[in-house]
């Protein structure tokens, strides 16, 4: 094989986004080792928009948007760096959003990277209602960007009707439960402060009550956490009526 050809083929590997030029050996071997070397002794072999979406989906509950793109651009390498941390990938490219998801390794006590999320009896029912309001917005044809709901609605939804703080004797009680559900959305990234009391609703929740996702955590109730246990309830809350109640986790993922 002449020179001539393994430049090519080093040019060739290098093709893409990285554009620093291959390194020749004197026998004319191209040397293609740490072409995405980011820093001193890097030896990882992906790109820096491949890493850079895999770690945002080992920190984050989910991407969506650009980073979307630009991890489904980067596929193989994403899905690649997650199996490595025994992390699965689900995708819905009709919300156009992915989350990383911990698995089991069969046969090994090993835990994955990302500890599996959880929801409560209540803060589940806040999250169908959320996935609700989601419905309302698609059937008048509102974009995602548009997917607001107000703190007062939340309290609304969950003070009257079926909602599990009717009847409450205590209105400070009920809005400091709000505050902690609402804390508890966003931190598992279905709420995101758009400020003066307003959320965005994200793509997240119609993915996680989507059919094809949903038993991941409906039907994971009581499930055996990573060590073969089942997880522990909440600790008791006592609520605004001095009534102690018992709430069991419902995993997410």
């Amino acid at each position: 094989m002449t020179d001539d050809t393994n430049e090519a083929l080093a040019h060739d590997a290098l093709a893409g986004d990285d554009e620093r030029p291959a390194v020749v050996d004197g026998s004319g071997i191209a040397d293609l080792t740490g072409i995405h070397a980011l820093f001193e002794g890097d030896s990882g072999d992906m790109p820096i928009q491949a890493r850079e979406a895999a770690i945002q989906l080992k920190r984050n509950r989910a991407i969506d948007g650009a980073l979307f793109d630009q991890a489904m651009d980067h596929l193989a390498d994403v899905r690649r760096s997650l199996n490595n941390d025994l992390l699965d990938l689900l995708i819905d490219e009709h919300y156009r959003v992915m989350v990383a998801v911990p698995v089991r390794a069969d046969g090994y006590a090993v835990r994955s990277l990302k500890n599996r999320a959880s929801l409560n009896a209540r803060e589940a029912s806040l999250l169908a209602a959320l996935r609700r309001k989601v419905l309302e917005y698609e059937n008048v044809d509102v974009p995602s960007e548009g997917w607001e709901v107000s703190r007062e609605e939340i309290v609304q939804v969950l003070s009257t009707g079926s909602g599990f703080l009717a009847g409450r004797n205590s209105e400070q009680a009920v809005h400091e439960q709000v505050d902690r559900l609402i804390g508890t959305m966003r931190t598992n990234g279905f709420l995101e402060d758009r400020g003066d009391g307003l959320y965005l609703v994200t793509s997240l929740v119609p993915m996680v009550l989507d059919p094809a996702h949903i038993d991941l955590w409906l039907g994971a109730l009581d499930a055996p956490d990573d060590d073969g246990e089942a997880p522990p309830a909440d600790a008791d809350e006592a609520d605004d009526d001095g009534e102690v109640t018992e709430e069991k986790d419902e995993t997410l993922w």
